[in-house]
Order: C-alpha cells, then structure tokens, then sequence
C-alpha cells in the first residue's frame, strides 16, 4: 500500500514536470520566434532606408545576376546584430553574413546553405547544427520598398539556453520533490504500521473472546486510536448484549433444572421401589401407575 502510494506520487509528479517542460519550452519558442522576427525587422529596416541614404543598396544593372550590393558602412552596421543573419537577393544567393554565421564550421554552412534559401517568407524553422550543438529557431523576411522585393533576411536565434531547465526547476523537481516524497512515503509508512498494529491488537482481542465463559472481557479502548475507538464501543456494546443474553440463558436452565429436579427424583423413587421391593404384582402396578 506504501509503494502504491509513493509510485502514485512519483507518477503525479513526474506529470507535473513534463506538462511545465511542454508548456515552458512552448512559451520559449514562441517568445523566441518573436525576438527573431523583431531582429529580422530591424534588419530589412536597415538595409531599407539604406537605399535611400547614403549606404545605399543596388540592385545590380546586370538583369543576369540581379544581386544586391551591400555597402561596407552597412555591413558594418549588420554586424552589430550578435545573432546569425543572412541576406539573401530574389534568387537566394547570400549576400551578406553576420560574424557569427562566418564562425561556423563548414558542415553548419552547409546545413544553413542548403536550407536558408528555401525558408518560406514569414515562417519559422528549427535547424540543428551539430557542430556547435545548438538549435536555432530561424524566420525570413522580406526585404522590400515601395516598388518591388529587394531580397530576404534571413535571423537565425539559438534555442538552447532559452530551453535549458532552470536551475529553479531542477531543484524544485530532482531535490525538494524527491524530499517531499520520501517523507511523505515513510510518515504514510509509519501510519500504516501503527494502524496495522491497531487492527491486529483489536483482532486479537476478540478472538479470546471464544466462548460464553469469556463474554465479560473488554476490548481494550485506551490503545484503539481516534480512529478506532467508536468501532471498539461499538463492538464492547455488542459483547455486552451477547453477555446479557447469555447469562439470561444461564437463569433459564438453572431455573428449568430445578423445577424438574424434585419430580424426576420422586419418579425415580417409585420406580426403584415397585422394582427392587418384594411386592406382589398388583402392588408393583400402583406403585408404577403413581408414579
């Protein structure tokens, strides 16, 4: 009963904890999806009024290529972004990398490569990159004037502190609660022992009550427990019942034994006489019809 109850708490718990990751690592996503887009904005915003200041954006006169050409100012700007953020022309050639997409490994480059290029506008992805062992949420946005879409910025965001189990919640589920079931599994341990001891105390109490010899014992109140003691004068109530009918039977067949006793005696007699005594026969009979 103990190892239910405890398997029973560790279950409970455990259900907690995986519906606060669900949820916690939902919420993160979600907040971090909206930290990614708001980068992605204020860089397509940049690259934007770029076009209509002095750093100013290009679309090449070669209708070949068509590629966007980015100013050195405004690369410098670009990096000032800490995240990993890519400008992509109309056609998906990278035009621009931030410092931390060129610290990347040449298998993460690739990943991104490959996959960049075909992120829908407006939408968000979880990329992998083995390498640095991160996950990063990426969304695109269009870069794009009054006119016509200059290209696509690409803002990728790391998940994996934002998703790390807080140290508050590690303590709170591998530490306190782990505490909190021990004792919780022992003091039920310990209660359940002392109500066993109860039961078994009161069971074998009323079993040396076997007959009606013995119905003037008691069950014993004083160590019942609260929670027994009703159950105790409920049963001492029915041995009392049980006592009085018993003793009212005791009467009876005293009673009835000694308002034969006198009669069957006096028969006895009459038989042993007209029996043993040398009487004629005629007398035999009256003594036997009298008696």
């Amino acid at each position: 009963m103990t190892v239910a109850f405890v398997i029973a708490l560790l279950a409970i718990t455990a259900a907690i904890g995986l519906t606060v990751w669900t949820v916690r690592n939902e919420t993160v996503y979600r907040d971090v999806a909206r930290y990614a887009v708001t980068q992605a904005d204020l860089a397509a915003n940049l690259i934007r009024e770029a076009g209509e200041e002095a750093q100013k954006v290009v679309v090449s006169p070669d209708t070949a290529a068509e590629a966007l050409s980015i100013t050195p100012r405004l690369i410098a700007m670009l990096d000032v972004f800490s995240d990993y953020v890519v400008v992509l022309d109309r056609h998906g050639n990278a035009l621009y990398q931030s410092p931390a997409m060129r610290r990347l490994s040449s298998a993460d480059s690739l990943i991104l490569d490959t996959q960049l290029p075909i992120l829908p506008v407006d939408s968000a992805a979880v990329i992998t990159l083995p390498d640095v062992k991160e996950k990063l949420l990426v969304v695109a946005r269009n870069i794009q004037d009054s006119t016509a879409i200059l290209g696509h910025v690409v803002v990728g965001a790391p998940t994996s502190d934002a998703t790390q189990f807080p140290r508050a919640y590690r303590i709170l589920f591998f530490v306190i609660a782990p505490l909190f079931i021990a004792l919780a599994g022992w003091r039920a341990y310990a209660a359940y022992a002392i109500t066993s001891q109860r039961v078994a105390r009161i069971t074998h109490d009323v079993a040396a009550i076997t007959d009606g010899r013995s119905l003037h014992r008691r069950l014993n109140i004083q160590n019942a427990g609260q929670e027994f003691e009703e159950l105790v004068d409920t049963l001492n109530a029915m041995i009392a019942r049980l006592e009085t009918s018993f003793m009212g039977l005791r009467r009876f067949t005293a009673d009835a034994s000694h308002e034969l006793k006198t009669p069957l005696a006096v028969l006895r007699a009459d038989v042993e006489r007209a029996m043993s005594e040398p009487i004629s026969k005629s007398e035999r009979m009256v003594a036997l019809e009298e008696a």
